[in-house]
């Protein structure tokens, strides 16, 4: 992302980018972010990697 946006203000932050996006299905889930600190682990109801 940086090297094709150079400077922002997101700089620091290591995201990465998918043109189209992920599917849904794909995303197995995520952590909460509470006061820059990971929280709970929380599953996605539409996860499905099957083909």
């Amino acid at each position: 992302m940086n090297a094709n946006l150079g400077r922002h203000i997101f700089e620091g932050e290591a995201e990465i980018a998918f043109p189209g996006g992920i599917d849904r299905r794909f995303v197995e889930g995520g952590y909460r972010v509470h006061d820059n600190s990971l929280g709970e682990w929380f599953p996605t109801p539409y996860f499905d990697p099957s083909p």
